[in-house]
């Protein structure tokens, strides 16, 4: 227990000097960061301290992504700093909202997916049909990051 919580001590302090807006506790492994990017734009994650002092990462707003396994507390804090600075880099663009729809859309897709898994019966038909059409989404996707502008 005394490393999970020297863990969530060095990672919390260095989140506050990356301008963490708030952090709470939730039990003794759990952590909620928030991060106020603009008046409008707010970018919040759950960290996990796991048994064996590893970490799993969740982006929870602007729309809930999971992020992975971490194995120390650096490539934990290094990855949302690098998150935080690519928010704060496109909470600029005209274009933020209809992004953040988007992630937003995605994620309650993957809800009903499961939903769907878990309680229905679903002809195979239409499931290859839904993959087909996700497929394609993924390729147009993939296309507009190719041919986009980088930030």
């Amino acid at each position: 227990m005394v490393k999970n919580s020297a863990s969530s001590d060095f990672i919390n302090m260095n989140l506050r000097q990356l301008g963490a807006a708030s952090i709470q506790a939730i039990g003794s492994k759990m952590h909620l960061v928030t991060f106020e990017i603009s008046d409008t734009v707010k970018v919040s994650y759950i960290y996990n301290v796991t048994r064996k002092d590893k970490f799993f990462l969740q982006r929870t707003e602007p729309y809930a992504i999971a992020k992975g396994k971490f194995a120390d507390e650096n490539e934990i804090v290094e990855f949302i700093q690098k998150d935080i600075e690519s928010f704060r880099n496109a909470a600029g663009s005209r274009n933020f909202e209809k992004f953040s729809a988007i992630g937003k859309k995605l994620s309650n897709m993957i809800q009903n997916v499961e939903e769907m898994f878990l309680t229905c019966n679903v002809d195979g038909e239409l499931l290859e049909d839904v993959s087909s059409r996700l497929d394609s989404i993924d390729l147009e996707l993939k296309q507009i990051i190719q041919l986009s502008q980088k930030l």
